[in-house]
């Protein structure tokens, strides 16, 4: 009786081929499972395909210059930037970092960026 304080984990809903690159980049500063727990964690939206022509619904990374139905967009300037660009730009949270775009240092990222709430 009581509470239940099971040690069950949480399982991501994002599926797994939504959390690996698509090898726009040679390399990536971020691990493959940094990538994984911070898209896990909603620190970062999901990896979608890119696109190269802006499609329904689809917002526009400023760094690769593909279409994607979520990106993230920075805190400090506002740009919008995938998740794999991220990845390969920018050093993983919780390290410092600075904005590829206005070099404001430390700068937060905001994620699930849609066409709808201001992508």
């Amino acid at each position: 009786m009581g509470n239940d304080q099971s040690t069950t984990k949480k399982t991501s809903s994002i599926p797994n081929h939504l959390k690996w690159t698509h090898n726009l980049y040679p390399k990536y500063i971020w691990s493959p499972a940094q990538i994984c727990n911070l898209i896990d964690q909603g620190v970062v939206s999901p990896m979608y395909q890119p696109s190269e022509e802006s499609g329904n619904n689809q917002v526009f990374c400023e760094i690769c210059y593909s279409f994607y139905p979520v990106v993230n967009k920075t805190g400090c300037c506002g740009h919008q930037i995938c998740s794999e660009c991220l990845a390969a730009v920018v050093p993983a949270p919780p390290q410092p970092r600075t904005c590829p775009f206005c070099k404001v240092t430390d700068f937060k990222i905001i994620p699930y960026i849609t066409i709808n709430n201001g992508g």
